[in-house]
C-alpha cells in the first residue's frame, strides 16, 4: 500500500470523526419533533398558524401603534365637530379705573365661511386613512407570519432530508463494514461511504442551524415576546400538524379577474383615496377662510363692591378678512400643492400595486411548472438512487456511483422542495392582496 493511500484514508477517517463530535455536540440543538431527550434544554412552544396568526394580531407592535394612530384620528374628527358648539369663557379683570370685576361671555359662530364644515369633512376623511392603513398593517403582519411559516417548515423538511440520508448511509456503512472483513469490497468503498455520510452530516447541522433561524424570524413576526435572556436562547416555535403540500391545498391561486377587482379595494389604494378627498376638503377650507363670518354672543360683567360695572347684553358679530399679510393666500397655494401630490401619489400606489400583482401571479404561474418539472425529476432520480442501491448491494456498482446517485436525488429533492415553498408564498400573497 503506498503512502499516498495510506495518508488519503487518514484524513477521511480523521474528518469522519471531527464530523461526528460536532453533531454530538448539537444534538440538543435538534428539532423538538427529534424526541423528549432532545427537547429537555429547549423552551418548545407547540402552536397552530392559525395561533400564530391570532396571537400575531394581538401583539404585534405595528398594529399596536396603528390602533393607536386610529384613535386619535378619531379625537381630531370629534375636535373638528366641537367646532360647531358654542363656547363659554370667563374672565376676572383687575383695573386702577373700574378696580376689579368679572365677565362671563358666551359666543357661537353662526357662519364661519364654510370652513368649519370642511374641517369636518377633513377629518372624516382622516380617520378613513387611519382606518385603511390599520388594515394595511393587519395584512402586512399576515404576510410575515404566513411566509415565516412557510420558511419554516420548508427548513423542517430539509433537516427531516438530510437525517433520512444520514440513516440510509449509515445502513450502507454498516454493510459495507461486514463486506470488507469478508473481502468482498475495497477498502476505498468503505472509505467513500463515510466520507459522504460526513458531508451528509454537516448538512445536517446547517439545516438544524437554518431551522432555528427561521424559528427566530417567525417569532419577530408574531411579535411574541421572549421571558428572560436565558430563555430567548432556548426558546422555539414547533408548528402543528403542518406540511407544504397541505398549505397549497388551503390557499388556492385565485382567479385573474378577481386579482385584478381586488385594486381598487385594497387598503393601501383606499387610504390614498381617502388622503386625496381630505386634501381637498383642506383647500376648499383654505378659500373659506376668505368668506365673512357672522357669530352672536352673550356678555355679563359685574363688579365688586366698590365697582360701579354692571353689564348685559346680547350682541351679532360680522367679520370680514380684508388684509391678514398673505397667511391666507399662501396657506391656499400650499393646499393646491398638497393635492396634487395626494393625487399623485394615488396614481403611482394603483401602478405599484398592479405591477406588483401581475409579478406575483406570473411568479406563481412559473412556480407551478416549476414544481412539476421538478417532480418529474425527483421521481427519476429517486428511481436512480434505488436501482444504484440494489447494483451497489449486490456489488455490481462501486461506492462511487451510489454516492453520486444519492447526490442527484438529493439536489433534486432540494429543487422540488425549494419550488413548492415558492409557489406556496406567492400562492399566499394573492391570498392576503385578493382578501
Amino acid at each position: 500500500m503506498s503512502r499516498l493511500i495510506i495518508l488519503q484514508r487518514f484524513f477521511a477517517l480523521a474528518v469522519f470523526l471531527f464530523i461526528g463530535c460536532c453533531a454530538l455536540s448539537l444534538q440538543g440543538a435538534a428539532p423538538p419533533e427529534r424526541g423528549a431527550a432532545e427537547g429537555e434544554s429547549l423552551n418548545i412552544i407547540r402552536i397552530t398558524l392559525q395561533e400564530c396568526l391570532e396571537i400575531a394580531q394581538r401583539a404585534s407592535p405595528g398594529l399596536l401603534a396603528e390602533r393607536c394612530k386610529v384613535l386619535i384620528s378619531k379625537n381630531n374628527r370629534r375636535e373638528a365637530d366641537a367646532a360647531f358648539l358654542p363656547g363659554i369663557e370667563a374672565r376676572l379683570t383687575h383695573s386702577n379705573t373700574y378696580g376689579s370685576y368679572l365677565e362671563v361671555e358666551g359666543s357661537w359662530l353662526l357662519f364661519g365661511g364654510m370652513e368649519r364644515v370642511y374641517n369636518q369633512m377633513s377629518g372624516r376623511c382622516g380617520e378613513q386613512v387611519q382606518e385603511a392603513m390599520l388594515d394595511y398593517a393587519r395584512r402586512s403582519v399576515r404576510i410575515s407570519v404566513l411566509e415565516a411559516a412557510a420558511n419554516v417548515l420548508l427548513a423542517r423538511r430539509m433537516a427531516d432530508n438530510a437525517l433520512s440520508a444520514i440513516e440510509a448511509l449509515e445502513a450502507q456503512v454498516e454493510q459495507c463494514s461486514r463486506e470488507l472483513e469478508a473481502g468482498k469490497v475495497a477498502r476505498s468503498s468503505l472509505m467513500e461511504l463515510q466520507a459522504e455520510l460526513g458531508e451528509e452530516r454537516m448538512t445536517h447541522i446547517e439545516s438544524l442551524g437554518n431551522l432555528r433561524n427561521c424559528n427566530i424570524r417567525l417569532m419577530e413576526a408574531i411579535g411574541m415576546e421572549r421571558k428572560s435572556s436565558s430563555v430567548a436562547l432556548r426558546e422555539e416555535i414547533y408548528l402543528e400538524d403542518l406540511e407544504l403540500e397541505g398549505l397549497l391545498q388551503e390557499y388556492p391561486l385565485p382567479s385573474y379577474e378577481h386579482l385584478c377587482q381586488s385594486v381598487d379595494s385594497d387598503p393601501e389604494i383606499v387610504a390614498c383615496r381617502a388622503e386625496s378627498l381630505r386634501q381637498e376638503y383642506s383647500l376648499k377650507a383654505a378659500y373659506g377662510a376668505l368668506l365673512p363670518k357672522i357669530s352672536a354672543g352673550y356678555l355679563y360683567s359685574r363688579g365688586a363692591s366698590n365697582s360701579p360695572i354692571m353689564e348685559r347684553r346680547w350682541e351679532i358679530k360680522a367679520a370680514i378678512p380684508i388684509f391678514n399679510g398673505r397667511s391666507a393666500s399662501l396657506a391656499r397655494r400650499n393646499a393646491a400643492l398638497n393635492l396634487e401630490i395626494s393625487r399623485r401619489e394615488l396614481q403611482q400606489k394603483r401602478l405599484a400595486l398592479q405591477s406588483r400583482l401581475e409579478e406575483a401571479w406570473n411568479n406563481a404561474i412559473t412556480a407551478e411548472a416549476k414544481v412539476e418539472a421538478a417532480k418529474e425529476r425527483l421521481r427519476a432520480a429517486e428511481e436512480a438512487l434505488r436501482c444504484a442501491t440494489l447494483r451497489f448491494n449486490a456489488g455490481s456498482a462501486n461506492g462511487m456511483e451510489y454516492i453520486v446517485s444519492r447526490s442527484s436525488a438529493r439536489r433534486a429533492r432540494l429543487e422540488y422542495d425549494t419550488n413548492l415553498c415558492k409557489l406556496l408564498l406567492n400562492r399566499m400573497l394573492l391570498q392576503c392582496y385578493c382578501k
